[in-house]
């Protein structure tokens, strides 16, 4: 109900906080020239922060659902009702959503056959489908990690440009984090539509794969496999007119963490993010320098888009960048662009 006499609405929204609207009595996000909601109960519009602060945690929670159907719905709306077409603009270092894991289904339930008989509990979601869930479920709490790094990365370590290129400002910077985090999560969720084994170990990716120890770079994709993806996927968004900002000032590198005498030979593949013109400085194995600037995107360790500070190799060494990739034929730790 509408009061003009204090030209406010005087009765809540009537779906509450489903709404995504702290203010229960505001009226269609303060835009009712081009929004109506004359019941009150029309969801969130597509794209908007409102629908991927919502629908996906209300939709596609699959968390221990033992219900079939609606795991079965949850996987097939996920490019038809949550494509990652339009990702909201967010402003660096601002608050976002706190994580919510989507955690296995339990919705698949065959007689055991030996063993005194019972049930056997599996999920219906593959580790790729629910990683692509929580991808959407946690949309904003992924982006903004992304903007955050990738922005005050840029902030402390200003891009080398070319003289005749004006001098960026914070803005620039803003709308650059956004460009390449969109790039980014959209490249990973391409990868695990294409790729339902996610990564070796998760089981339950095909059933006939896990019973006969099938194993190859569509149901158990290594590092390998993921890092020349990422960089192509990258270098097409980058390169596709839409990514103006990110495209000057940032640079995306393929690289290895790689150590020939560790007993099995350590080695794992991930993406450098860095300004344009930082040369990379790369460690030695066993070396606990890092380089100060740089930025590791490696979506295969959680299945998630995410950017990480490299790691001392007496920390982590999988996180400690030695050379690019495909490696050198020799390796030379230092400056290398």
């Amino acid at each position: 109900m509408y009061d003009p006499t204090i030209g406010r609405w005087i009765s809540e929204d009537p779906i509450g906080f489903e709404a995504a609207d702290p203010n229960l009595y505001r009226y269609v996000g303060n835009n009712p020239t081009n929004a109506t909601d004359p019941s009150g109960l029309i969801p969130a519009p597509y794209g908007t922060l409102p629908f991927w602060r919502t629908e996906p945690r209300s939709q596609l929670n699959i968390s221990g659902s033992t219900d079939a159907t609606f795991v079965r719905r949850a996987i097939a709306s996920l490019d038809t009702h949550f494509p990652l077409r339009t990702i909201p603009v967010l402003t660096p270092n601002s608050q976002a959503p706190a994580f919510s894991a989507i955690t296995p289904d339990a919705a698949s339930r065959s007689p055991r056959t030996m063993n005194g008989g019972g049930v056997i509990v599996r999920p219906i979601a593959t580790p790729a489908q629910r990683a692509r869930i929580n991808i959407r479920a946690n949309l904003l709490n992924l982006k903004q990690r992304l903007v955050d790094g990738i922005y005050n990365m840029l902030v402390n370590n200003p891009p080398e440009l070319p003289p005749v290129v004006p001098r960026p400002g914070n803005d620039d910077y803003a709308r650059a984090a956004n460009q390449a985090a969109d790039i980014m999560i959209r490249a990973t969720d391409e990868f695990l539509r294409t790729h339902p084994g996610a990564r070796p170990s998760l089981r339950a990716r095909n059933g006939v794969a896990d019973f006969f120890g099938i194993s190859n770079p569509e149901n158990a994709p290594w590092c390998g496999d993921w890092a020349p993806a990422m960089r192509d996927a990258i270098h097409q968004g980058i390169n596709s007119g839409q990514a103006d900002s990110a495209r000057l000032y940032l640079r995306f590198d393929p690289a290895q963490a790689y150590d020939p005498g560790w007993p099995f030979n350590l080695e794992h593949n991930f993406i450098i993010v860095r300004p344009a013109g930082h040369q990379t400085q790369f460690s030695r194995p066993g070396n606990d320098f890092v380089d100060p600037v740089i930025l590791l995107f490696d979506p295969w360790r959680e299945l998630i888009p995410a950017v990480y500070r490299p790691s001392p190799w007496s920390e982590q060494p999988r996180r400690t960048p030695t050379n690019l990739f495909p490696r050198q034929e020799q390796l030379r730790p230092g400056r290398i662009d």
